[in-house]
């Protein structure tokens, strides 16, 4: 019987959606012109952390970090290359690039090794 409790338990929470943003971290998205409950936020929260890299380190990022570190501009364009991931991984093929202006606040920086590859699909393609 407590296996089979503690069983439903780890599943509860290995498929509950991710914590939202603490209350400090929602405040410094308004400041920084992000609705926090806007669908883009609240997926770039839920992505959680990205592990990726830098000049071939290691680094990792998240939005509440990001925004907890006071980060205008780090959380607008995680904001903008999350979802500019999501749409790559979800419709690769009907995923149009914008002409010259590009993404606004889009920056390969917040992308995953996996996720790069892949807009480099789509550029090449």
């Amino acid at each position: 019987m407590r296996t089979a409790f503690l069983f439903l338990t780890l599943l509860i929470s290995a498929t509950s959606p991710c914590s939202a943003l603490t209350q400090e971290a929602a405040d410094f998205l308004k400041t920084a012109g992000l609705d926090p409950a806007s669908p883009d936020v609240i997926a770039a929260d839920k992505d959680g952390t990205i592990q990726t890299t830098f000049r071939g380190d290691p680094v990792t990022f998240s939005l509440e970090k990001l925004a907890i570190e006071k980060k205008t501009n780090a959380v607008r364009s995680f904001v903008a290359s999350r979802r500019v991931a999501r749409e790559l991984r979800t419709n690769f093929k009907g995923y149009k690039l914008p002409a010259a202006g590009g993404i606004p606040d889009y920056d390969g920086m917040y992308l995953t090794p996996a996720e790069r590859l892949l807009m480099a699909d789509k550029i090449v393609e």
